[in-house]
């Protein structure tokens, strides 16, 4: 009796535990998030279309980060998502049908709006896929967290971790060293011309 219950117990065991190890992965094959614009018309009456930035998240929570700083390079970054963050990743991935266009924007009267435009693609196959068009200051709490998580918040470190040290240094060592320039005193004075009227006969 007593080989019995230390059977079962160990059954049960082993299936009330869950191995430590156990993988997370997306439902999606790749997550985007893209931050693009149109630019007015050239002299040739062409239309232009900038990628900003984007940041790609795989099924394994790797994500690779790009960002344009300046008009011809892009600061890049390569890192992975920390373990805390994966499940609830996943539960807001899966709240989101895969085969529908969901649209996230201003709700209210009609205004003018310039900035950049604001997608998300979810990626489940290279035919499926689904595109969320948004600005960011409207979007859902779920959402928002996947853009703060995988977009925002990564341009900031990036963009703070770049030179910023050297930038630093360079201040520090100027500001000790030379002392700024005087302050000019406006002594030069616009003085109007003075434009003699003939009569005319």
């Amino acid at each position: 009796m007593k080989h019995l219950i230390f059977i079962l117990f160990s059954v049960a065991s082993l299936y009330s535990c869950k191995k430590p190890n156990e993988s997370i992965e997306l439902s999606c094959e790749k997550i985007y998030i893209v931050e693009c614009n149109w630019t007015y018309p050239d002299d040739h009456c062409q239309i232009g279309f900038n990628v900003v930035g984007f940041s790609e998240l795989d099924k394994s929570f790797n994500l690779k980060f790009a960002y344009r700083s300046t008009h011809h390079q892009y600061d890049t970054s390569n890192s992975s998502i920390a373990d805390s963050l994966k499940n609830k990743i996943v539960r807001i991935i899966d709240s989101y049908p895969m085969d529908t266009t969901l649209f996230h924007s201003y709700e209210g009267d009609y205004r003018l709006y310039d900035g950049n435009s604001y997608l998300f693609i979810f990626q489940k196959n290279e035919n499926e896929l689904t595109r969320i068009y948004f600005e960011p200051k409207f979007l859902p709490q779920d959402l928002l967290f996947l853009y703060n998580c995988l977009y925002e918040n990564k341009q900031k470190q990036v963009g703070k971790s770049q030179y910023e040290g050297l930038f630093s240094k360079f201040e520090n060592i100027i500001k000790k060293d030379v002392p700024p320039p005087p302050i000019l005193k406006e002594t030069i004075r616009f003085t109007p011309p003075v434009i003699n009227k003939k009569k005319r006969n």
